[in-house]
């Protein structure tokens, strides 16, 4: 009996004691194991993630300006052939016209300013003295004119590149187009005669009777026809090539008669002085 009750009250204390330091080390032990706000490691493990990867910006803005045209130059076209770009074009284009008007329009008064700077406080008693200030004054006049048709030129010339970047087929067909081209190819006309180039006048005038039909029956572009291409022509003789001489005589003398038929009637006397004195004009085949 002695023994049974010795094992059981050994086995008893054991037990306490252990049980006893479980409920001990619960007490102690588990705040140091335990945060009442723990981190979200998911969530560092994500930010880690996108700020190597650059995913966080990808996630603001996927497609932020995104430039393909210098892999792919080809998709500018699909641009240039939506409304609003061809739009912008036509803007452009009409206010490059209308400053170089302005300039042209302006040149009067830059003369008349320029000369009168440059007056100069003396007394004209001969006659020679006269006419060698009329001359300076001349030439001041052609300064200030060849000064401000140059810029017009320059402005009228951008004003067409900006006519051809536009794509958009409904506009190229729309009246306004085709008003805004001719306004804008009767002043390079103009200024390129006035410059003395002759051949870009041809093909600029060529070009303007392409937009329309009805701008073959206006007199004024068959005259400077006719101008340039007589200067052409003595250009050719002066050359020694009689075949463009030839060549350019007659298209002159065509456009010269069309100029008197438009102008005056194929019934006016003008028309017939005119035929009269080109009798016998040589004729050269179209080649």
């Amino acid at each position: 009996m002695f023994c049974h009750c010795s094992v059981n009250r050994i086995f008893s204390k054991r037990y306490f004691t252990y049980t006893l330091f479980f409920f001990i080390s619960l007490i102690f032990f588990e705040p140091l194991s335990s945060d009442p706000n723990p981190p979200d490691n998911s969530q560092k493990d994500q930010k880690s993630i996108e700020q190597s990867s650059g995913i966080s910006e990808e996630i603001d803005s996927p497609w932020e300006d995104p430039d393909f045209t210098s892999d792919f130059p080809e998709l500018q076209i699909l641009e240039d052939i939506g409304g609003k770009k061809s739009m912008e074009y036509m803007s452009e284009a009409e206010k490059l016209f209308k400053e170089a008007l302005k300039t042209l329009r302006g040149i009067d008064d830059k003369v008349k300013t320029r000369q009168e700077e440059q007056i100069v406080d003396k007394i004209i008693r001969f006659e020679w003295e006269k006419i060698e200030e009329k001359d300076r004054l001349r030439r001041i006049e052609r300064k200030v004119q060849l000064k401000n048709r140059m810029k017009a030129l320059g402005l009228i010339i951008e004003a067409l590149e900006y006519l051809e970047k536009i794509k958009n087929p409904t506009l190229l067909k729309s009246e306004n187009y085709a008003s805004l081209e001719s306004k804008i190819l009767r002043e390079y006309i103009k200024l390129q005669y006035q410059s003395g180039n002759y051949t870009q006048s041809i093909h600029a005038i060529e070009k303007y009777f392409a937009i329309k039909e009805s701008h073959k029956n206006e007199p004024e572009p068959h005259k400077i026809l006719a101008i340039c291409y007589d200067k052409q022509a003595n250009m050719a003789e002066k050359a020694g090539d009689t075949k463009h001489k030839n060549i350019f005589t007659y298209k002159k003398n065509i456009h010269m008669l069309k100029y008197a038929e438009i102008a005056y009637g194929k019934e006016s006397k003008e028309y017939e002085s005119l035929k009269k004195h080109m009798i016998n004009p040589v004729y050269i085949p179209e080649e």
